[in-house]
């Protein structure tokens, strides 16, 4: 076996060495981009797979529970240095389940349950300190029910009824 190669009338001039070596780097940067490829569908059983996407530095940068190709479960998604910054639940494609968002220091700063991917329960915004901001009901998108509003301190600022 073996590579065997024969160039017919080609002179090997220093040139052409130059663009055979570029060319062959060139393939070998691709294939190592391939190869670090920035995202990985691993399948579980029948349709059922787990999507992954990295960083350059190879860090889990998000991974989506998938059915037959559509976001289907838990996905979650990740800052460079590796910490959770988004988690949201899927069903059929649609937001359905609680939906987080933390901030760099890990701290949770919005959470909202959503149904048929509209808000539907309670959304928290929360101050970067971990206390409450506003809490908001919605039904089916729309707010219903009582919103609050909290100064930093915690102590209520404001309340909505809709």
């Amino acid at each position: 076996m073996g590579l065997n190669v024969k160039l017919l009338n080609t002179k090997l001039t220093p040139n052409f060495i130059k663009k055979i070596v570029g060319t062959v780097v060139v393939i070998i940067l691709l294939s190592i981009t391939t190869f670090m490829n920035s995202s990985s569908s691993v399948p579980k059983s029948n349709n059922i797979s787990v999507e992954k996407h990295y960083f350059k530095n190879n860090v889990l940068k998000s991974s989506s529970s998938m059915i037959n190709g559509v976001k289907h479960g838990e996905e979650r998604e990740y800052y460079k240095d590796g910490s959770i910054e988004w988690k949201s639940h899927y069903k059929n494609g649609l937001k359905d389940g609680l939906q987080q968002w933390f901030n760099t220091q890990g701290i949770l700063e919005w959470e909202c349950t959503y149904r048929e991917d509209k808000k539907d329960g309670v959304e928290r915004i929360y101050y970067s300190n971990g206390l409450l901001r506003r809490e908001t009901h919605y039904k089916m998108g729309l707010k219903h029910g009582l919103e609050e509003v909290y100064f930093k301190s915690g102590a209520l600022q404001l309340q909505i009824n809709y």
